[in-house]
């Protein structure tokens, strides 16, 4: 394109490099730097969000699905297994990527991490699920009171390893 061009088309439409200087990207540490939060807040309220979302898809899909199966009175117990393993899963990747999911979860020893925390506590739920007696169902629960607690443990170590981390 040559010059006489280019300006031809500034003059019919104007230059949009003021406008362009005016965008703000709401996920940059910049922004975050000039209001008053800290990392914890924002980790915070992406859970409080993520938990949300999650729930309302867990309230309308589990009694569809126990519907479906005709098993209606497994209701509350895949509710909690529900809810516990998305608490755990959001706590804990909370804890190993802070507010950078999407390049930490590239690091491989993070991913590892990942890994670990995800694959283990469901592995057994899976199995015991697929028992079709009561002392699978106390084991289920059972699981399920581990991760609860360990979920409290990755909140606590979100407050101690994002505590003093920036926006930056």
């Amino acid at each position: 394109m040559n010059a006489i061009h280019t300006e031809k088309i500034e003059k019919q439409f104007g230059d949009f490099g003021a406008l362009d200087n005016i965008n703000i990207d709401v996920g940059s540490g910049d922004f975050f730097d000039i209001i008053p939060v800290t990392v914890n807040d924002v980790i915070k309220t992406r859970i409080l969000v993520h938990i949300a979302i999650v729930s309302i898809f867990l309230v309308l899909f589990v009694p569809i699905m126990s519907v479906i199966s005709n098993e209606i009175y497994m209701i509350p117990v895949a509710l909690f297994v529900g809810f516990t393993v998305s608490i755990y899963m959001v706590f804990g990747i909370a804890y190993l990527t802070g507010l950078r999911q999407n390049t930490y979860l590239f690091n491989p020893k993070i991913l590892v991490e990942f890994g670990i925390i995800s694959v283990l506590p469901q592995v057994p739920l899976v199995i015991f699920s697929l028992m079709p007696n009561h002392l699978s169902l106390f084991f289920v629960l059972f699981i399920c009171v581990l991760l609860l607690a360990s979920s409290y443990l990755f909140y606590k170590g979100v407050e101690e390893k994002w505590g003093k981390a920036s926006f930056a």
